[in-house]
């Protein structure tokens, strides 16, 4: 499993301002971030998101056993501005 910023955080903590629908780089950009979430959250394997999904569901089910469901996934807050994930250098990988 994954944290998740969306598309549009992601490239503000980047280029510290958001895209320019005009440029083609900052088109480009976006697209390797959408890539670069998607292979995050599927590992392109989908026996893995099948597995993380049945292990979320086991877990929050032991939770309400315990009486804890409320707190099982806690809030992660809002993420710094800054590209603390490495999306600059996962986006290169994606482009070269």
């Amino acid at each position: 499993m994954t944290p998740f910023q969306c598309e549009k955080c992601h490239f503000f903590n980047m280029r510290g301002r958001a895209r320019n629908l005009e440029s083609q780089a900052d088109e480009l950009l976006s697209i390797c971030i959408r890539q670069a979430t998607i292979d995050s959250f599927w590992a392109r394997e989908r026996s893995t998101v099948s597995s993380n999904l049945w292990l979320a569901k086991r877990h929050l089910a032991d939770q309400a056993a315990l009486g804890s469901e409320l707190k099982a996934m806690p809030n992660c807050g809002l993420y710094p501005q800054a590209d603390i994930w490495g999306m600059n250098i996962v986006c290169g990988i994606l482009v070269g």
